[in-house]
């Protein structure tokens, strides 16, 4: 469900880095896909992504 809401959104939005987070979503849900229901537990959970805060210092007049 959050797919969707994540590609409507810039580069960062908010001073969050929305571009690496929405392609490690992107490349989970890619992955989960393929691996079906019977092997999910094959997932490596460590790869879930964490927010980062954008560094905005040298974004002049960037979207947050």
């Amino acid at each position: 469900r959050g797919l969707p809401r994540l590609r409507t959104l810039p580069p960062v939005c908010q001073g969050v880095a929305i571009a690496p987070f929405r392609a490690a979503a992107e490349a989970i849900h890619w992955e989960v896909t393929e691996l079906g229901p019977e092997r999910l537990g094959e997932f490596d959970r460590s790869r879930f992504p964490r927010i980062e805060i954008a560094d905005t210092t040298n974004a002049a007049g960037s979207a947050s």
